[in-house]
């Protein structure tokens, strides 16, 4: 019957294991919580998200024990099997809570010292205490080391005066404690774990151990743990082991944990019983419960100023490339965005400053600092540009062109073709243009924004003669016609003409628009693509570039 009991309830708790199939699997023997980790060493580490954990199958050798209580019996162990189940939740990148509940199940026959007489097989099969932890993950800056702290309390599932199974049950309330750090060198692991577990038996205990890791390819890893739990009480076991052991997980589906205890106990004060054991894990994902993993971002976040005067900006920062979309800086040019860890392109802008682009690495669960100045772009200009060339033969003239009345500097036209060209400030200026030989010449010219003026100068040249007047005398007194008086030759110069747009104007034209917007000047650029379409309405490029020129506006002003 007892037989037949253990065999229902291992049946039991497989049916238990394939129903709900949960995704992460340990094994141990006395250690009775669990989480990320090896088998008995946990990590430090927070695995983010609700997590239901089965683990793990353990058989154990046959082993002779003295029985407690008797110095005329001992117990021929033949099996034991324990089972965790655990719900762990996270609240946030810090801080894990985890609920296991434990369960017992073993098999011993009882035999007398000296006649060697079986006395009847036992097994026994019950729940042991509920526990309770806490998995406070501290923040540290370096990437090499994680370390936690993990308060625990187990909750009793029989009173003290109830108990029927001392190695799952404690009759009362137990509480204790964990230090948990973390060495992480890219293929390897390094696990090491401290602790105090006050227990209401009276059998308190420090467990301690240490566990190597080596990631050899992403779906197997081979490790080593050694450790042990030193009783403080002179009548109870203490357990040091050394567990090599190897996980594979070849997919999200399935993966399975295998490993060898060899280790000792320590049966009296004066005798250490050598051990071993086979620990067991297997895993697949939960059919009733399935979650998926909370991606652990990182954050950028700074401050946007003015290169010169250090003053607040408003700014909009995108993330070419990508699908995240852009942020504004707040009024006092501060922003922060969480986003996925990886390698990114940020641009910075903002009216009337030239853009700035960084390149920068995010890992999960750190902030990345990354505060910018922007330098303020020259005022809005036009361009004024034409020929100098004789009024009487066409020739181009080299010439000297001043603007009266201003600080600008002169400019000379060229040799060969008599073009100049100048950029200046909106407004209207008077331009004189004086050359060797040739009357000078001023004309006033407006000066739009993004626009490009265009006026010629015809020079006439110096000395030419005035017809000289000649008075005749009077022959009688009959008044006489007096022929007209011929009137000086004054040159006058030449109307301003309108500017005419050539084909190679209203390229040169829309290049600038270009140049514009490339620039990140999108006002300026805006102007030139309107004039440019204005010019010549067929001109798709111009009308492609408009609508671009449009959207970065919008956004800039936050539209």
């Amino acid at each position: 019957m007892k037989r037949k009991n253990l065999t229902l309830l291992i049946s039991w708790l497989l049916g238990f294991f394939v129903l709900f199939s949960p995704p992460i699997v340990s094994a141990t023997r006395t250690n009775f919580e669990a989480g990320a980790g090896l088998l008995r060493v946990k990590s430090a580490k927070v695995s983010p998200g609700l997590k239901f954990h089965f683990f793990s199958l353990n058989f154990f050798n046959q082993m002779q024990i003295p029985y407690y209580g008797s110095d005329s019996a001992y117990a021929d162990k033949r099996g034991d099997l324990w089972t965790y189940q655990q719900l762990s939740f996270t609240l946030s990148d810090h801080l894990e809570f985890l609920l296991t509940a434990l369960g017992h199940s073993e098999k011993w026959s009882l035999q007398t010292t000296s006649t060697r007489r079986n006395t009847g097989d036992k097994t026994l099969g019950c729940p042991g205490d509920a526990l309770f932890g806490v998995k406070v993950h501290l923040p540290i800056s370096s990437k090499l080391f994680d370390l936690a702290i993990e308060p625990l309390v187990s909750i009793p599932v029989k009173g003290k005066n109830k108990i029927i199974d001392s190695p799952s049950q404690t009759g009362g309330l137990d509480f204790g404690g964990k230090v948990l750090a973390d060495l992480n060198l890219k293929t390897l692991n390094i696990y090491l774990n401290a602790g105090y577990l006050n227990r209401a038996n009276k059998i308190n205990e420090v467990p301690a151990g240490l566990g190597i890791e080596y990631l050899p390819a992403r779906f197997i890893s081979i490790f080593s743990e050694l450790t042990g739990e030193k009783k403080l009480e002179k009548v109870s076991y203490s357990e040091a082991r050394i567990t090599p052991g190897l996980r594979i997980s070849p997919n999200k589906l399935f993966s399975a944990d295998l490993g060898l205890d060899l280790g000792v106990f320590k049966a009296d004060p004066y005798r250490y019983i050598p051990a071993w054991q086979i620990a067991l894990g297997l895993a697949f994902p939960s059919r009733l419960i399935q979650w998926e993993r909370m991606p652990v971002l990182g954050i950028i976040a700074g401050m946007v100023r003015d290169r010169e005067t250090k003053n607040p900006l408003k700014s909009l920062i995108t993330f070419p490339g990508t699908t995240i979309p852009g942020i504004v800086s707040d009024n006092e040019g501060a922003y922060k965005v969480s986003i996925p860890p990886g390698e990114y392109t940020i641009h910075v802008y903002s009216n009337g400053y030239r853009w700035l682009e960084r390149k920068l690495k995010v890992n999960a669960g750190e902030t990345v600092p990354v505060d910018v100045t922007l330098r303020r772009k020259a005022p809005p200009q036009g361009t004024l540009k034409g020929r100098v060339v004789s009024a009487s033969t066409g020739n181009p003239v080299v010439a000297t062109i001043v603007f009266p009345g201003t600080t600008l500097s002169s400019l000379l036209s060229e040799a060969q073709t008599g073009a100049y060209s100048v950029n200046l400030d909106p407004g209207t200026y008077m331009a004189m243009v004086v050359a060797d030989g040739y009357m000078p010449q001023s004309i006033p010219v407006i000066i739009a924004e993004n626009t490009v003026t265009n006026q010629n100068f015809q020079l006439t040249q110096a000395g030419t003669a005035v017809i000289p007047v000649v008075e005749r005398p009077i022959a009688s007194r009959t008044p006489t016609a007096t022929p007209a008086r011929p009137k000086p030759v004054v040159p006058t110069p030449p109307k301003p003409t309108p500017p005419k747009a050539s084909p190679e104007e209203i390229a040169n034209l829309y290049r600038e628009g270009v140049r514009l917007y490339l620039s990140e000047d999108y006002e300026k650029a805006l102007a030139t693509f309107q004039k440019v379409i204005k010019l010549d309405p067929t001109n798709a490029k111009a009308k492609d570039y408009l609508s671009k020129t449009r959207a970065r506006l919008k956004a800039l002003k936050g539209g």
